[in-house]
């Protein structure tokens, strides 16, 4: 079993400290993983999870074992769409079978840019106001956000989605599928053995804190 740490500062070392990626990491918090101020949170350990896991199928695969579960982040592959296609394209793709649900919106609008444009005009604060309002009102819209079955990978979006070529998205939510397991502490390492096991499991790995 290869061991890894996960540490609460957004990245991931090997167990001799040696740097294998990171993600938002202060120059400070590095230089503490490099020098080995680091330790580990007994009695629980972070398991990584294939990218078409469910929720309901992990927990009760876990559970069955006897694990007691922690934080549970599972989430869906979701993305938005960024244009405007024609309705009935839009009926067709939300009511296809690899659909969890979808749901619209409204984004968000600048409202300090359009005051300060407003403001630079020669209008009394009536006038000022009731010109905000018009244009706030005119720039607002919704974005369809659409959440697909737990199935579905990045692959499986993409040769979905291209089916629909008039249809323009950016992809929301790709985050790795994961379960913190709570074990008795000191048998961290031999419960993650039994884990890794689990043909859903990619890996596991010890949670780390950085030092004061």
């Amino acid at each position: 079993m290869r061991i890894w740490l996960f540490i609460f500062s957004f990245f991931v070392v090997s167990a001799n400290s040696s740097l294998l990626f990171s993600q938002i990491i202060g120059d400070d918090a590095l230089h503490k993983v490099q020098s080995g101020q680091t330790s580990t949170l007994e009695g629980e350990f972070i398991a990584y999870l294939a990218d078409t896991v469910s929720p309901d199928y992990a927990t009760a695969q876990l559970e069955a074992l006897g694990f007691e579960l922690g934080y549970i982040d599972i989430q869906p592959f979701t993305i938005a769409i960024v244009n405007q296609p024609d309705s009935e394209v839009l009926n067709e793709l939300t009511t296809q079978p690899e659909v969890l649900d979808f749901e619209y919106h409204p984004d968000l609008v600048d409202s300090a840019y359009f005051r300060d444009l407003v403001g630079s005009q020669d209008l009394s604060p009536e006038e000022a106001r009731a010109a905000l309002e018009r244009i706030i009102q005119s720039q607002r819209s919704e974005r369809l956000f659409i959440r697909f079955n737990y199935s579905m990978d990045e692959r499986a979006v993409k040769t979905f989605m291209g089916n629909f070529r008039s249809v323009a998205y950016e992809i929301i939510s790709d985050f790795p599928r994961t379960i913190n397991i709570l074990v008795e502490p000191g048998t961290e390492k031999d419960q993650m053995l039994v884990v890794e096991e689990l043909p859903f499991v990619k890996y596991t790995a010890l949670i780390g804190i950085i030092g004061e």
